[in-house]
């Protein structure tokens, strides 16, 4: 399963630095160096090993100029942009590599078509996919996870902000939904306004587009699925 994103980039370098600065945030080596079984990405080990404290140099870097690289106020060396192609390509795998594990964060009624077609000789496939689907609705993992997203919209935009505001109003089955397009990176605001009768000013429509456009949520799944293999082998 999975097949619409086998393969596909998350994200890409486009020169602008908003898009990345996410990749700096806190525990950045934790949380984009190390893969899910907690060993440091090949391409990374790479890198590093040819250049040794380069990347640690970036972060430096962006430490020191992070409201620029915010703002996409900073013009990046050539050696600047290959070692943030190393963080960018270990995000793509990591997003390919938890495909199935987020398409169980949809909504039921698209979970369960998957489940219906999924091919009858992958027993351990479907089953495990249905326990993610379950993983994701269990009580614990629920809060947290929609008290990371909806609290990281609410930093970035304010609490009364109209993503924030009208997210608030959905139930779980919906925000799991609208959660999965965060992640794989295809929520569509002007879908999203279209499916009510609310009309919102310019300004307030850039600012969204600013924030998805950052990636930040990115972090937040991220943390979900270093909680969700921790618990595997717990």
């Amino acid at each position: 399963m999975a097949e619409a994103t086998m393969g596909k980039k998350r994200i890409n370098w486009t020169g602008d630095t908003s898009t990345v600065a996410f990749l700096f945030y806190d525990d950045w080596r934790e949380d984009w160096a190390i893969d899910s079984q907690g060993e440091v990405f090949e391409v990374y080990q790479r890198y590093e090993k040819k250049h040794p404290g380069a990347i640690d140099a970036l972060e430096s870097h962006y430490i020191e100029n992070e409201e620029a690289w915010k703002s996409n106020e900073v013009e990046l060396a050539a050696e600047q942009i290959e070692q943030l192609e190393v963080l960018i390509e270990c995000v793509n795998l990591w997003f390919t590599q938890e495909a199935n594990l987020f398409l169980a964060m949809n909504a039921l009624f698209y979970t369960n078509m998957l489940i219906a077609e999924w091919d009858p000789a992958d027993d351990a496939g479907v089953t495990k996919f249905c326990q993610d689907v379950d993983w994701w609705r269990e009580d614990t993992n629920w809060s947290i996870l929609e008290s990371d997203i909806l609290e990281s919209i609410e930093s970035y935009l304010g609490e009364e902000s109209y993503l924030f505001t009208r997210l608030c109003d959905y139930n779980q089955d919906e925000l799991l939904e609208y959660f999965h397009d965060f992640w794989a990176g295809c929520f569509d605001l002007e879908v999203f306004l279209e499916n009510s009768d609310d009309e919102i000013s310019d300004e307030e429509r850039e600012e969204i587009s600013k924030f998805l456009n950052s990636e930040i949520l990115l972090k937040e799944f991220r943390y979900s699925s270093h909680r969700y293999h921790s618990q595997q082998v717990s």
